[in-house]
């Protein structure tokens, strides 16, 4: 994926990393975006809070992630089951206020849009 992004804007700059371990400046990006891979992060809290940390006042996280059927998350070994309100929750603490959130493609996708608070100290 980062390949096709880096064919198609080139002009961009493309950091690859863990999301609980951004070497990234405070206030860096206007815009960091993740596609299903939250439910594989290790520590989804740290993880939100790097981002946010990054993002300068004003900037926009995208997420977007599978939804597990409830009860999927014992039996399927890729992943833990987060709900919608969850991810609120951990958008909130970390200092993004949600601008939308939706399901989409038969409701087992999840669309997070939050956007960093302008008052907010962070805590790495």
């Amino acid at each position: 994926m980062v390949q096709e992004a880096r064919s198609l804007t080139p002009e961009a700059e493309y950091q690859v990393s863990l999301a609980e371990d951004l070497a990234l400046p405070d206030g860096y990006a206007d815009l960091a975006f993740s596609t299903a891979s939250f439910h594989h992060w290790q520590d989804q809290q740290q993880g939100v809070r790097q981002i946010a940390r990054v993002l300068r006042p004003g900037g926009v996280f995208v997420l977007v992630d599978i939804l597990m059927p409830l009860g999927i998350g014992k039996i399927h070994p890729h992943g833990r089951q987060t709900s919608p309100a969850t991810v609120r929750s951990i958008f909130a603490q970390a200092g993004l206020e949600v601008q939308s959130q939706r399901r989409v493609m038969g409701w087992f996708i999840l669309v997070t849009v939050g956007r960093r608070r302008e008052d907010v100290k962070r805590k790495s």
